[in-house]
């Protein structure tokens, strides 16, 4: 295995940890919502989640 292989496999492991996996996602959705303004984006993401949970078996 080459040292170009390893750090990729580390860094894929370190990618899939799930409390990195969650960081990324929190920083999205906080850049998200500062894009498109904090309160438009939070009535329009209730409602999409009421709506999810609505359909769900």
């Amino acid at each position: 295995m080459t040292s170009l292989q390893f750090g990729a496999a580390r860094l894929s492991q370190k990618i899939m940890t799930q409390s990195q996996l969650e960081k990324d996602v929190a920083n999205y959705v906080l850049a998200y919502l500062a894009r498109q303004g904090y309160k438009n984006t939070m009535s329009k993401f209730c409602k999409s989640v009421t709506f999810f949970l609505l359909i769900q078996p």
